[in-house]
């Protein structure tokens, strides 16, 4: 196999920063945390009349959101960890009462092809707690259950889909009872090819049990029983009303929000969209789209980033997210002061074709015409460049797919930040690459197009992987501060005196902010308070946005942190095919850090050597090995850990 490994060492006495208070997060109007493969499941546990939408997502939690009034289509976040509920990774959720005593079932599948079940804890509780059940259940990879009763027998039936495009069929021991056995590992031959997710109603009230069934390619497919109580069914429709457009990985939840009659289909997919669609007749068969965007989030696929200008010149901010997926999406302020942004177009128009994917939009006048240009990192490591057109100020024209011939190294991603660090007028870009580092560039003349290299590593900064770096002056002391998103945390770094390219490190852990994947970090005043607020996006989706606070300094009292022996979560987890492992050492010594089958046979040896003290990142490339649960584990000195991590292709 061949490994490649790339190791990043931290001082042992980093420097950490106690501050005030500095911002405070809002996650009304879209803010927030994004998700990525929703699996939505409605239900009213505590029984107000406020239906309770709970969708599961890629990283294993379940989100709750709730209607705003009854019969309404508006849903709130209450929680992005409903019941404190963790089943590792792809969570996909569904309601029932097992027992006949009055109390929901909550039985989530993950992708290891489990489920595991939780009860309330008391009537009308939203708690959940673990209860037994389901051990003997595996399907495989992502188990995706949904609960009916097929052949009217009082006994409840089961249906789990899978990754390999089928559906398992299960049936309750006896009435009141978690136990189920299996009946069929392919329910009435049905194959959707991947990854199956099933869900059962009578749609037609005809008293034939509908399924439909989401599927890879983003389809939801229709089939129907052939006669009541049967386990057989046909097929009616191979993509339901055709709703989903880009949408994959396609998950259907079927309720009635407004208590019409009309039936609500809600979707999940890979991007973590909920797609909304309502019946087009009373006992109709097909459904027509309302939405794209059920919750009205911010969350606009994988790795989202921002970035923020007044494209129109009209006073109010425009909000460009960029994603993994090719998009630069639009969003603009509802009035000059307002944090609340209504979306306006997932493409500039007209529209910029993106060539490459995990796209970092940069804006900047960089000749002084008064109109924008538009650098857009991706994930090869070049800089696109687009310009304003004068005539359509909505619209770019592509300048160069290779602007100044930058190119920061592919695999992961290029995010660009302007500044004018020496103040000579002479604007500096600084590109963060996967690598870690941080490239800086300046303008050869003011006004000009072109940039030269200055450093291949920014004051010697080397984060270990996924850089993306943010420019503002948090204290008004004239020092310029960047802040660098990075995988698992953001650092702080400010200039070590007015004008100059060197910085030092205030804090590994900027204002507290907890973030657990890549982020994309941008400053900007948002409500016109003359303070700068922040927002970032990550690899899960969503913009979260901290408003500035009304005090303008920051209280820092930097002191060492002990170098220590700890073995950190992978990231990315799951991946495919490469991830970063992070382990630090109190003390020089030998580590060996080794990859396992979940059989214990060594697949992998990363690391067989002397380590110096301090914090170090190791680049796994599984591309050889298939999909998978696998071990790591590291031995240094008298210290053992192992983790876990799933590859996923």
């Amino acid at each position: 196999m061949n490994f490649r490994i790339s190791i990043l060492v931290l001082a042992a006495a980093c420097v950490q920063a106690a501050s005030a208070q500095m911002f405070t997060e809002v996650t009304e109007y879209g803010w927030g945390r994004g998700m990525n493969l929703s699996r939505p499941a409605c239900a009213d546990p505590d029984q107000d009349g406020l239906l309770d939408l709970i969708v599961g997502e890629d990283r294993g939690h379940l989100m709750h959101f709730r209607q705003a009034s009854a019969g309404s289509t508006v849903f709130q976040l209450l929680t992005s960890e409903f019941s404190g509920i963790d089943v590792e990774y792809n969570s996909a959720p569904s309601f029932t009462d097992l027992e006949g005593d009055g109390l929901l079932d909550l039985v989530v599948g993950n992708a290891y092809g489990k489920l595991r079940r939780y009860e309330q804890d008391a009537a009308r509780s939203m708690n959940f707690i673990p209860a037994a059940g389901f051990e003997g259940v595996d399907v495989g990879d992502n188990s995706m259950p949904c609960f009916t009763d097929l052949d009217h027998d009082g006994l409840l039936d089961m249906l789990v889909g899978e990754t390999n495009g089928n559906i398992n069929r299960y049936e309750q021991d006896a009435p009141g009872q978690a136990g189920f056995t299996l009946v069929q590992d392919t329910l009435s031959g049905i194959d959707v090819g991947l990854r199956a997710a099933p869900c059962v109603a009578d749609i037609d009230g005809d008293g034939l049990l509908d399924l439909l069934c989401g599927e890879n390619s983003g389809k939801i497919i229709h089939y129907e029983q052939k006669i009541t109580g049967s386990d057989e069914f046909e097929l009616i429709a191979s993509d339901v009303g055709r709703v989903t457009g880009l949408a994959t990985r396609t998950n259907p939840c079927i309720v009635d929000f407004q208590g019409d009659g009309l039936l609500d289909l809600v979707i999940g997919e890979d991007a973590g969209n909920l797609h909304h669609c309502v019946q087009t007749g009373q006992l109709a068969n097909t459904f027509s789209l309302v939405t794209n965007n059920l919750i009205g989030s911010y969350d606009m696929c994988k790795y989202s980033a921002p970035a923020v200008c007044d494209l129109d010149k009209n006073g109010r901010l425009d909000l460009f997210v960029g994603n993994q997926d090719k998009l630069l999406t639009r969003l603009e302020q509802e009035d000059s002061k307002s944090e609340r942004f209504a979306w306006i177009t997932d493409k500039l128009h007209p529209v910029i074709q993106w060539k490459l994917n995990y796209i970092s939009p940069c804006f900047v006048d960089l000749d002084k015409d008064g109109w924008l240009d538009l650098i857009v990192g991706v994930g090869t490591g070049v800089l696109l460049h687009y310009e304003q057109d004068p005539s359509n100020p909505a619209s770019f024209v592509k300048v160069s797919d290779n602007f100044n011939g930058i190119n920061v190294g592919g695999g992961g991603d290029s995010s660009p930040a302007f500044t004018d660090l020496d103040g000579d007028g002479l604007l500096d870009l600084v590109v963060g690459c996967e690598e870690g580092d941080l490239h800086h560039y300046e303008q050869d003349a003011p006004g000009s197009e072109t940039f030269s290299l200055r450093s291949d590593s920014l004051a010697g900064i080397d984060i270990g992987g996924w850089s993306s770096p943010s420019f503002t002056d948090l204290d008004g002391n004239g020092l310029v501060d960047m802040v660098v998103g990075r995988a698992g945390t953001m650092y702080h770094y400010e200039q070590t005196a007015v004008h100059s390219s060197d910085f030092s490190l205030v804090s590994d852990n900027f204002s507290g902010i907890g973030i657990v994947s890549v982020a994309k970090p941008v400053f900007a005043d948002i409500n016109r308070d003359g303070r700068e607020d922040f927002l970032f996006g990550s690899e899960h989706g969503g913009i979260r946005y901290f408003r500035r606070n009304r005090e303008t300094a920051i209280m820092e009292h930097p002191h060492p942190v002990a170098p220590r022996f700890d073995l950190f979560p992978n990231y990315p987890n799951p991946f495919n095919p490469v991830t970063s492992i992070r382990f630090s050492v109190a003390e020089p010594c030998r580590v060996e850090l080794k990859v396992f089958d979940v059989r214990g046979r060594e697949v992998a040896e990363l690391v067989n050597g002397k380590a110096a003290v301090g914090e170090h990142i190791v680049r796994f490339d599984a591309s050889s090995l298939p999909s998978g649960i696998f071990l790591y584990r590291i031995r240094a000195g008298d210290f053992t850990a192992v983790g876990k991590m799933a590859v996923m292709k």
